[in-house]
């Protein structure tokens, strides 16, 4: 019980130990949490709620680590994001999203990092990048997108620095500016754009 009298959580013990279906509760009383126990740890499916009865999270565990698919969500009940837990890790595909209901982002993780190809979007459905993961950091080319669809930027990452030919562009497709990364940091010429596709100015690093 809390200091307030009120419940904290009710089950059955067998043997000393935790058995079976539990809940546990908000020191308001709202329900808190509620799923099965083995062998005095949370096993099988489990439900999380706020402090206002709302749903935050619901997923599988075993012997007391997530294992299986998960979910969570935001305060207005839409879902926030859903995937697989291994051993308590993120595994495999995971998706993401708005408050909205659209799709945030999705890509694989591995061990808990990402890993592989990840796409983001805009709030409006548009694409808004898309590149791999590899060893924990961003590698290879990378695209982004402004919001109504046109090339924001492209080019290249190693070991999650920006490596050799970058392109940036305007939102109505004419180049913005181009040059040359090296281990993260601008060198050599770069070259500035007005929307209107005349040379801006060009600077040397």
């Amino acid at each position: 019980y809390f200091e307030n009298g009120q419940l904290l959580g009710e089950g059955n013990h067998i043997n000393g130990k935790s058995e079976g279906f539990w809940k546990y509760y908000h020191e308001n009383g709202q329900l808190e949490s509620e799923g099965n126990r083995k062998d005095d740890v949370r096993d099988g499916l489990w439900k999380y709620y706020d402090e206002n009865g709302q749903l935050e999270e619901e997923g599988n565990f075993k012997e007391d680590k997530q294992d299986g698919l998960q979910k969570f969500y935001y305060e207005n009940g839409q879902l926030e994001s859903e995937g697989i837990h291994k051993n308590g890790y993120c595994e495999g595909l995971w998706k993401y999203y708005y408050e909205n209901g659209q799709l945030k982002s999705e890509g694989i993780n591995k061990n808990d990092y990402k890993e592989g190809l990840w796409k983001y979007y805009h709030e409006n459905g548009q694409l808004e990048s898309e590149g791999n993961f590899k060893d924990f950091e961003t590698e290879g080319l990378w695209k982004s997108y402004h919001e109504n669809g046109q090339l924001r930027s492209e080019g290249n990452f190693k070991s999650g620095k920006e490596e050799g030919l970058w392109i940036c562009n305007h939102e109505n497709g004419q180049l913005k500016e181009q040059g040359n990364f090296k281990d993260g940091e601008m060198e050599g010429l770069w070259k500035y754009y007005h929307e209107n596709g005349e040379l801006k100015e060009e600077k040397n690093y």
